[in-house]
């Protein structure tokens, strides 16, 4: 299971420890969206000391960042072509991450992914306590 970047954030944003209710091992994410948690889906740079913070609470909760696939590559190009692709860049990425390691994606943007085929998405809903920073999707 990869962890999308709003999942991430609504449990950065929320200070419910929301991540540790999964099992250390399953607390995993893409370094495609470790790379939009430490800048946004705009591609902002957060300042230093933010981004060494982010990168500390990830740490705390135990969340181990997967390297994108050599593999994803022809998956994320097959998904260009797809009449419906995901509308990001990143959400494209990821898509192509989760079907070439055969992993669900963990999100609260499940609209996001509708025309991948057999993708297998976790419908994860917004915690209602989170600020939404604008970013992370």
């Amino acid at each position: 299971m990869l962890f999308d970047t709003c999942v991430l954030i609504d449990a950065l944003t929320s200070r419910t420890n929301s991540l540790l209710r999964v099992p250390a091992g399953l607390r995993k994410t893409s370094v495609v969206a470790l790379w939009e948690f430490l800048h946004g889906s705009s591609g902002a740079t957060l300042s230093a000391g933010e981004t060494r913070r982010r990168e500390q609470w990830l740490g705390e909760r135990g969340l181990a960042v997967l390297d994108f696939p050599a593999k994803a590559n022809d998956t994320f190009r097959s998904l260009l072509r797809l009449r419906r692709s995901p509308p990001s860049a990143v959400d494209c990425l990821l898509a192509a991450h989760c079907l070439a390691g055969s992993l669900c994606l963990l999100t609260r943007n499940d609209r996001d992914f509708v025309g991948v085929p057999s993708l297998l998405l976790i419908p994860c809903p917004p915690d209602p306590r989170a600020a939404d920073p604008g970013h992370g999707g």
